[in-house]
């Protein structure tokens, strides 16, 4: 019994490494899908203009959106790599305060990882980082040009080290208190109550995450390990014609993708349930109107899938 309990303890400490990873990262992805390209290319533009003060107070109020829906993140932000060097393009801080970075200003301390991100165009975490505002666990997610598929900017999130090292602690703290069955006993009783508080807290951060999955600029459809479909947002329904309450429950490759990519696609989606790292694939599937649609399923795709497996378990 004690054997068994600490076990299963020393699993969900593992398991609360994970969920503070996928949370971040989810919500970087999330975000890179929300942004309207032509707003982005607009405040990449040099010089002044109306319509570039227009669009970078549209990307502000969505970045601030973010960040009161995600209050655990202490940084969200824009970042672009221009000759070389990392810039911030947008900052959901309040303009004149002291954390606040102006559009344009250098970052001088970039990783190597996001220093050449252009060139690996992955989703990653990284941290302990340090900067001059602190020390961060930080997710950066490439944003793609909806029409061209080109990388166009990075989306940020810093999450503070002090805190993610004491939500770790918390649970280490506790596995070394006691020895013997009165402590797995103990352990038993407090990981059922994680559990109860996990579903929780997953359940409130699932329902916000697929708000914004649904109002994304960009198709997304997820599937279940049977490869059923399960979400189906409404650039989806714009394209395919096919409304979520005619798709939901049915089979992705059986029902919408065309006969000649069935096989192919059917590896894809195999791959990407399994956390297999997939590039960018294009296929084709059928709209309401017998028509075929090009669709190209990007890097993120494989940690939306990794991600909405894990939500449907732990809820």
């Amino acid at each position: 019994m004690v054997v068994v309990v600490v076990s299963t303890l020393a699993t969900t400490l593992k398991w609360e490494n994970v969920q503070l990873e996928e949370k971040i990262l989810t919500t970087a992805t999330a975000l890179s899908l929300s942004f309207d390209s032509d707003q982005l290319q607009e405040i990449k533009k040099q010089g002044e203009s109306l319509d570039k003060d227009k669009a970078l107070e549209a990307i502000r109020t969505k970045l601030k959106v973010f960040k009161q829906a995600f209050a655990e993140y202490r940084f969200i932000y824009l970042m672009d790599v221009v000759d070389g060097k990392t810039i911030f393009l947008a900052d959901a801080e309040e303009p004149g305060t002291e954390d606040y970075s102006e559009p344009g200003s250098l970052y001088p301390e970039p990783s190597n990882e996001l220093a050449t991100i252009y060139s690996h165009q992955r989703i990653f975490l990284e941290g302990p980082v340090t900067d001059k505002w602190g020390v961060w666990y930080s997710a950066h997610a490439p944003v793609f040009d909806e029409t061209t598929s080109e990388m166009i900017a990075i989306v940020g999130i810093d999450f503070k080290a002090s805190k993610w090292d004491k939500i770790q602690s918390q649970y280490k703290d506790q596995f070394y208190l006691f020895g013997g069955l009165i402590v797995g006993l103990i352990f038993l009783f407090h990981y059922l109550v994680v559990l109860l508080k996990k579903k929780d807290y997953l359940s409130a951060h699932e329902n916000g995450f697929n708000q914004f999955l649904e109002h994304a600029n960009a198709p997304i459809f997820g599937i279940d390990r049977e490869g059923l479909v399960n979400k189906w947002n409404q650039q989806t329904e714009a394209i395919t014609g096919y409304s979520k309450s005619e798709v939901m429950g049915q089979h992705l490759v059986d029902s919408f993708i065309t006969e000649d990519y069935r096989e192919p696609v059917q590896k894809v989606l195999d791959e990407a349930l399994k956390g297999t790292e997939t590039t960018s694939y294009e296929l084709q599937l059928y709209t309401k109107s017998g028509d075929r649609v090009d669709v190209l399923l990007k890097r993120a795709f494989k940690i939306l899938c990794q991600v909405n497996l894990n939500l449907q378990h732990a809820v």
